[in-house]
């Protein structure tokens, strides 16, 4: 202020864990996040930071700027869902943020952490942006598209329909079976036979966990790309007919 530059906060960087933040984030986000993962990843040099700073201390100087400490206890005192995550966040060691002036020891080589990078561990759920939630399957699932190139999701359905067709032939095979057993039963005891199944590949498959290949185009619906893919592989045509045989 007195060198009358209020408006030029870009000429000040903020590092968390070795991260620029972006000015607009909010340093409970940063610390819930950020903060906590670097922690867990790096728990000695974390704990190094903060070493030589007591309770007293609030700044300590480092080899790129100044820094200032957060501790834990004031940004956790929210309770409700995340209750236990700041009970464990609080026994962690304070955050240290390094502020200095951009571009003084030249281009900074450490990654830049956008708003959107960083998920709001307490926002409403029915608040989210449908760009966030696309961001955050495209993180999460992202991989999957390794699967559906090259014709992977012709593949995985061909892998889902036979593994579904050679269920029915058995559980159509042990049928017939079943229906002779419980005829030559009724010839013999009359009426008082109970009319159960006795079809164990059909109660194997009511019981069993999808297929492996129904599991992994679950997986890769979640990403709009993919889902194009197995629109244009007539996919909800196939499972359909799938389920109708079931």
């Amino acid at each position: 202020k007195d060198l009358q530059m209020e408006d030029s906060a870009e000429l000040l960087e903020l590092l968390v864990a070795n991260k620029i933040m972006d000015m607009n984030l909010k340093l409970r986000v940063v610390q819930q996040v950020l903060w906590k993962k670097y922690v867990e990843e790096n728990a000695t040099s974390a704990s190094s930071l903060v070493a030589g700073a007591g309770p007293s201390h609030q700044m300590i100087s480092t080899g790129s700027g100044l820094s200032m400490i957060f501790s834990s206890s004031g940004m956790t005192a929210r309770r409700g869902a995340g209750a236990d995550d700041n009970a464990i966040l609080a026994s962690f060691p304070p955050m240290v943020v390094t502020y200095r002036l951009a571009g003084v020891d030249g281009e900074a080589t450490e990654d830049k952490v956008e708003v959107e990078d960083l998920e709001d561990p307490e926002a409403p759920v029915t608040q989210a942006d449908p760009r966030a939630i696309e961001r955050r399957m495209e993180k999460e699932f992202g991989i999957t598209r390794m699967v559906t190139k090259d014709g992977g999701v012709a593949v995985l359905l061909a892998s889902v329909r036979g593994t579904i067709s050679e269920l029915l032939r058995r559980i159509r095979r042990d049928e017939v079976a079943s229906l002779a057993r419980r005829r030559r039963l009724r010839g013999a005891a009359g009426s008082a036979v109970a009319d159960e199944d006795g079809n164990i590949t059909r109660e194997g498959f009511a019981k069993a966990p999808p297929c492996p290949g129904l599991v992994m185009l679950r997986h890769c619906a979640n990403l709009a790309d993919n889902r194009k893919k197995m629109l244009a592989n007539r996919a909800p045509t196939l499972l359909l007919r799938i389920l109708l045989d079931i």
